[in-house]
Order: C-alpha cells, then structure tokens, then sequence
C-alpha cells in the first residue's frame, strides 16, 4: 500500500506570522547595512564632496594671511604649530584639527587700534577614528581667507591633514594647497605645517611657508614650546610657554627675527566661560610692533 505524503496546511495566521518574521528579519538587514554603509559614507563620501563645495564657496571670500592674530597663537608668541588644536587649527597645522569625536565650533576675533579687525569662524566633524573634517573662515575689512580641510590619524598618536583654500588680496586671489604633520606623544608633540604649495593657480604670488615646532611637558602642567617659521625673505624662531595655574591656563611666548630683532611677543589665559573653553590674549605683532587684543570661544556636540 502506497502512503500519501501529506503537507501540514498552514493556516492565514501563521502565514501573516510567517512574512512578519521575514519582513523583520530583511528590515534587519537593511539596517545594519545602512549602519555600516553610513559609516563608509562618512569617512569616504561626504567629507570629500564637502570639501569640493566649501572650495568654491570659500572663493567668494577675500583674504590673505592673518593667522598670527588667532587668540591661542598670539598669546604663545607664534611657538602654537605643534599645540594647535581645534576647529581653527588649520591657520597652523592642517593635521592638528583633530581633537576627540564629536561636532566643534569655534569663533574669535581680533582688534588692533592701528588696523581692521579680524573675525575667525571654525568648525570640524571628527570621527571615532580621528578622521576629521573642517572648515574656517577669517575675515578682516577687505582682506580674509577661507579653507576646507582632511585630516586621518594613520598611526597611534601621528596624523596627516591637507587644505583647499581660498587666499585673495584687494584686487587679486589665487588657490593655496596646505599639508601637514602632528606627532603626539604622553608628555610632547611634534608638528610641521606647509602653506601655499602649487600656490597662485587662479593669480596671486603667494610665498611658500613652513612652520616646524616641538613641545615638551618640562614639569607637571606646564609646556615649553620653540617654533621655527620660514618664508621667502623672512624667518624667525619662537619660543613660549604654557603652564596651567588653579582653573586658568596660562601662556606666553616670543618670537626673535632671524634677521635680528623682536617680532612677535604676546601673553594670554585660557579660562571656562558659561562652560565654553574661552582665550584672551593680547600682543605686539609685525616689524612694527601692531598692538593686538584677541579673544575666543570653543563649543563641542558628542555625537558618538
């Protein structure tokens, strides 16, 4: 006798039971590949379409060099290559916008009685890996610059970065390409910065510039810092000092011409404002001894 095969029927409740699983299940999939799609997204896709768009946009700003005037630098007497950090790091070292993940902003301004005054925008997305993109404006009376900036982690403690920017005078402008390098260690940094390369693409002469500094903890809370800043038909050595005293964090510094004499020398505190990281500084700055005033705050959004 031949034995028929029966097929359990499944009833219209399990069925719709059944397609619930699986559409959970699909959807469950989908999610983690947009997860991880998403993270590939950020690290590969958006940072360099942005960095694209912020090179045409930062063509409408005017500008010229006016990083000596940022808060932090301007107080260190110029020795900041190796201990810039932040979203307006780029004006030194491209590599050092790096700071812990999150969303960072910041802005600062700066007066001088004998000239215009400077405004500074920043602001950078760093990754969990220390990826980190940036963007930073500055912005005088008729004179300013505005760049976009990559910056990886490539070992434990060492990082590379690079910028597109936007650098015009009063009646011309041209495109810069920027580098550089920061090494981090528990109690010193290293870092290199190179500005202008392949400059004056759409017009000006723009000279190259290279700033190479170290810093080194020489007691408990305080760093000591020595700079070196080359440019065509001019150079100098800077040297500063940080130290942290109670809540306040404390930096001076100055910078000696290689041609002889005083070019830089600058004094400045960094305190917690309305829980923002603030800095005001004040120093000479030029052959002829400008008087600056500079102050500053900073803001971070954790994301992850």
């Amino acid at each position: 006798m031949k034995r028929r095969l029966e097929i359990p029927r499944i009833s219209k409740e399990d069925r719709a039971g059944l397609n619930l699983s699986a559409t959970g299940l699909f959807m469950h999939c989908c999610s983690a590949n947009s997860r991880s799609l998403s993270s590939v997204g950020k690290r590969y896709v958006v940072a360099p379409v942005l960095l694209v768009f912020v090179s045409v946009v930062s063509c409408l700003v005017s500008g010229i060099d006016l990083y000596t005037t940022v808060p932090q630098a301007l107080g260190m007497g110029q020795a900041y290559t190796a201990r810039a950090r932040g979203p307006l790091s780029p004006l030194w070292n491209p590599a050092a916008i790096s700071k812990l993940p999150g969303l960072h902003g910041a802005l600062a301004i700066s007066f001088s009685p004998e000239a215009e005054g400077v405004l500074f925008g920043g602001g950078s997305l760093v990754g969990s890996e220390g990826q980190s993109f940036g963007l930073v404006v500055a912005q005088g009376k008729d004179k300013g610059q505005g760049s976009g900036t990559l910056a990886f982690r490539i070992l434990r403690g060492v990082f590379i970065g690079g910028s597109l920017a936007s650098v015009s005078q009063t009646d011309s402008q041209g495109i810069s390409f920027n580098a550089g390098v920061l090494v981090r260690g528990t109690t010193w940094s290293l870092g290199a910065g190179l500005y202008h390369l392949d400059a004056g693409i759409l017009g000006t002469d723009l000279p190259l510039r290279i700033h190479v500094d170290a810093s080194v903890e020489v007691v408990a809370g305080s760093r000591l810092a020595v700079d070196l800043h080359l440019e065509a038909g001019n150079g100098r050595v800077a040297l500063g000092v940080q130290t942290k005293v109670w809540a306040f964090d404390l930096h001076w510094g100055a910078a000696i011409s290689l041609g002889g004499g005083l070019s830089h020398a600058g004094l400045g505190v960094g305190f917690v404002l309305f829980d923002l990281p603030a800095d005001f500084s004040i120093g000479f700055t030029g052959a002829d001894q400008q008087l600056w005033i500079s102050g500053g705050v900073e803001g971070t959004i954790p994301l992850w």
